[in-house]
Order: C-alpha cells, then sequence, then structure tokens
C-alpha cells in the first residue's frame, strides 16, 4: 500500500503524517481513526514507492525536525508538486533550511 505524507497546522506549527492508504483520501481517513489529524489539514503527497521509510515513522505525528531529517535522506528527489533539492524542503510554498545544511529557517 503506498505511504502518504499528510501535513497540518496546528498552533502554529507544522506536524508531518505518514500514513499508508489506497489514496490520499484513505491515508486521511486512517490519519483521522488513529487521532493524528490534529489540526487543519494543508496538503498530502504519495511518497516514490521507490523511497524506504522506517517503520517507525509511519503512524504518527512526527515533528517539523523529524520531517527535515527524513526529506534530507531524499534530497534532489520530488515529492508530488514540491521539490527538494539542495538541503532546501518546501511545504506550503515556504522553505525550511535543514539544520547542519548552512543556513537558517525561512
Amino acid at each position: 500500500m503506498p505511504l502518504y505524507w499528510l501535513v497540518y497546522h496546528h498552533n502554529n506549527s507544522i506536524s508531518v503524517v505518514i500514513e499508508p492508504g489506497a489514496s490520499l483520501i484513505h491515508a486521511r481517513m486512517r490519519a483521522a481513526l488513529h487521532g493524528l489529524d490534529e489540526g487543519e489539514f494543508t496538503e498530502g503527497h504519495e511518497f516514490d514507492r521507490k523511497w524506504k521509510i522506517a517503520k517507525q515513522m509511519v503512524g504518527r505525528r512526527l515533528s517539523q525536525a523529524e520531517a527535515k531529517k527524513l526529506l534530507a535522506k531524499f534530497e534532489c528527489s520530488k515529492l508530488g508538486a514540491d521539490a527538494i533539492c539542495n538541503k532546501n524542503i518546501w511545504i506550503e510554498g515556504k522553505s525550511l533550511w535543514i539544520e547542519g545544511a548552512g543556513g537558517s529557517s525561512q
């Protein structure tokens, strides 16, 4: 079953949930049933099936730092329409700099 990257806004912060599902809607329903959909859903993307995601990252809410660390492994790849390259991660049109890459959050 494909994995989906689900982004939520809650209390001025972004949280990410990685959830399996047959479709984006199915992954969102699974996240809701598990109580992981806290906040406003803002976007979701299907992971490329060739990406290897650690099982402990699936089915729980990731912090922004955990999400950055995970995406750093996939430098210069694509996640839906959002390009991940040169250690920049694009979430909702905002560039988030990965720690240790030389730079700061924007």
